[in-house]
């Protein structure tokens, strides 16, 4: 491939994973804010539903996102390798410069505790619902 190639392939992926990663925000949101409004209704049954369904999407999402990473990095193979030739122009070697860029080991790692903190506000929701409804039950109201 080219180096126009290349470049054009490496931002159309990046973008793909940035279109993919606010997807996840936006479905992380959906299922707390899902949790929190129907926190009265939650059972044990239904958090584990919604767990393992939330599991299975991210697992989805994952394998996608590690996919564009695996190409973002055969693509940055072939930009050095067209460095170490000197045939490289300015705007190769920036994007060569910021491989790590957006998708580095810090959204990597926030990808990875969205399932944790996803989890916890799902069951802190339970929980606080489940307290609620005692304190009702043992106060007669």
């Amino acid at each position: 491939m080219s180096e126009a190639e290349l470049i054009s392939t490496l931002i159309e992926s990046n973008s793909l994973m940035w279109t993919i990663l606010q997807w996840w925000v936006s479905f992380s949101f959906a299922v707390m804010v899902a949790a929190y409004v129907g926190a009265e209704r939650l059972t044990r049954r239904l958090i584990a539903i919604i767990c393992g369904m939330y599991f299975i999407a991210w697992l989805a999402v994952a394998s996608n996102l590690i996919v564009l990473s695996e190409q973002n990095g055969a693509i940055f193979q072939e930009l050095d390798i067209l460095r170490e030739a000197d045939q490289l122009s300015l705007v190769g070697l920036s994007r060569l410069d910021s491989a790590e860029g957006l998708f580095g080991v810090p959204t990597a790692m926030l990808f990875l505790l969205s399932i944790f903190f996803t989890y916890g506000f799902v069951l802190y929701c339970y929980k606080s619902a489940k307290r609620g409804q005692e304190v009702r039950a043992s106060s007669g109201t």
